[in-house]
């Protein structure tokens, strides 16, 4: 038996949930946690704060200090059909001379300093990005920094695959930290967007890199045979797993099975792959798929994430963000329950179009209704999230080993492109407030759709070769075949057994 074969029983002998395993975990969590604070950061540091103009002759003196909603406001600044002040003009003063506190109603005029409701700070604040001609610089922001993803992503797949997963995460560890802390000393809105967009093309993709880190499998894909070993006997050790010298004998440098390394040599990064896969109609049609459904999810998921602040039911901001963050925890346990349970193209499709369901009926409600609109909310964020995690999953099962890190960092280099759309929802909500949540429960429903097409993978070993891949779907239809025959042949001999009694 050759090394690869052996591997998979080897798996079992060291066991799925041990103290390697939770090693793992835990590692890969920390890198994952400390991503998401620039992986969704410019919700705060590009927020929105109300503001209005600065009446200095009525006893404004500071843009923090005075009070936002004095009695004399509705005097000096026109108030718009909301109840809010207007952000950018006031109400011409009657007598220049001796700087009353009187107005002329009937004409407008701009004004060049204003009055904040709250002491947040962003770059809003900080570099005067006020009215409503600047509202598309706040949700460039965002844009900006999931197209530097979108730049970024094939990049890191790239030194992933030809340095290894764990050279990549730290790269891209100490990159994010490095541009992190240069957006802090941004002195001009230019300088932090050019900041912004730069620091997720080196540092953006540390969560689909924790996900595949330095798997046995891509180190004997790429003939690192000692490395792999040493990954096998470190795992048994701290699982008091006892695989011995003799289950070893395979792993000596002149008798590696070969198949892997030479796909990989051949398949070394990004573009061979894409190569590759292009002669294949079945894998061609499958990466497609994946394609949507990732941009779907990404989209939806940013979305909900953005909008949270301000569609999610309660006045508080912080509020609706954190609930709406609170809630993809349990997701995780609840996918992988769906996922072994149902299958992966069940789960897909189920979590797709809960989550699009959701959407659609917020739209109906009124706008009284704020805990039930809440919840609903909360229930769309938690769907999303849990298609979002089994299209990461289904995604690495369905492509070959030599491809896989490849093609998953390609479909999430595509779904990046819902994550550059969502950041320009918000803008869509000041025309007609209902339109980002119809927008995501289309889309939803669609990639639900889609994941139909899509074979299943539950309980299949992975792909190893092009080959394998294309033929998971008649993998499938044998398992399920032999389930039956076994099944008959069970009900067969209960009969005859009762038959005998």
């Amino acid at each position: 038996m050759g090394v690869n074969e052996d591997f998979d029983s080897m798996l079992n002998e060291i066991g799925g949930c041990g103290l390697y395993q939770i090693r793992q975990n835990l590692l890969v969590g920390l890198a994952i946690a400390f991503s998401a604070v620039s992986t969704i950061g410019f919700v705060f540091t590009a927020a929105r704060v109300p503001h209005r103009c600065q009446v200095e002759v009525c006893g404004d003196q500071g843009e923090m200090s005075s009070p936002f909603l004095p009695e004399w406001l509705h005097e000096a600044v026109p108030i718009e059909p909301s109840g809010e002040p207007a952000l950018c003009v006031i109400y011409q003063n009657l007598n220049i001379s001796t700087n009353s506190c009187s107005f002329d109603q009937r004409s407008e005029k701009r004004c060049s300093s204003w009055v904040y409701k709250s002491r947040e700070r962003t770059i809003q604040t900080e570099f005067s990005l006020t009215c409503p001609e600047n509202e598309w610089k706040l949700a460039m922001v965002g844009t900006l920094h999931n197209i530097g993803n979108m730049i970024g992503l094939p990049i890191s797949g790239f030194l992933s695959d030809r340095y290894g997963r764990k050279s990549a995460l730290v790269f891209s560890l100490i990159a994010n930290s490095i541009f992190g802390l240069l957006k802090s000393t941004a002195n001009s809105f230019e300088i932090f967007l050019i900041l912004e967009t730069v620091e997720p093309i080196f540092g953006g993709n540390i969560y689909g890199i924790s996900f595949i880190l330095e798997s046995v499998r891509w180190l004997l894909a790429r003939g690192k045979l000692g490395d792999a070993k040493k990954v096998v006997q470190f795992a048994a050790k701290l699982n008091r797993a006892e695989l011995g010298e003799e289950r070893m004998k395979d792993w000596e440098n002149d008798q590696i099975d070969r198949v892997y390394t030479e796909e990989a040599e051949k398949d070394d990064s990004l573009w061979p792959a894409l190569r590759k896969v292009t002669k294949s109609r079945i894998l061609l049609a499958r990466l497609a798929v994946c394609s949507v459904c990732w941009a779907s999810a990404n989209l939806v998921f940013f979305g909900m994430s953005l909008n949270s602040v301000s569609l999610a039911g309660t006045d508080n901001k912080y509020l609706n963000f954190i609930l709406s963050s609170v809630v993809e925890a349990p997701s995780y346990l609840i996918t992988w329950l769906c996922m072994n349970r149902l299958g992966r193209r069940k789960a897909q499709l189920l979590t797709f179009v809960a989550s699009g369901i959701t959407c659609f009926a917020i739209t109906f409600l009124p706008k009284n209704g704020k805990i039930i609109r809440l919840i609903l909310y909360l229930v769309g964020k938690f769907a999303i999230t849990c298609a979002f995690d089994t299209a990461l999953v289904f995604t690495a099962e369905i492509f070959p080993t030599n491809l896989r890190n490849s093609l998953l960092g390609l479909c999430s280099m595509m779904g990046r492109v819902g994550s550059v759309v969502a950041p320009q929802t918000p803008l869509m909500a000041q025309y007609y407030n209902i339109s980002p949540l119809t927008l995501f429960g289309t889309v939803a429903l669609i990639a639900g759709t889609l994941a139909l097409f899509l074979p299943e993978s539950k309980g299949l070993p992975l792909p190893a070769s092009v080959k394998e891949a294309e033929d998971l779907s008649r993998q499938r239809q044998n398992q399920k075949a032999s389930h039956n025959n076994d099944l008959e042949a069970t009900t067969a001999l209960n009969k005859l057994a009762l038959m005998d009694n």
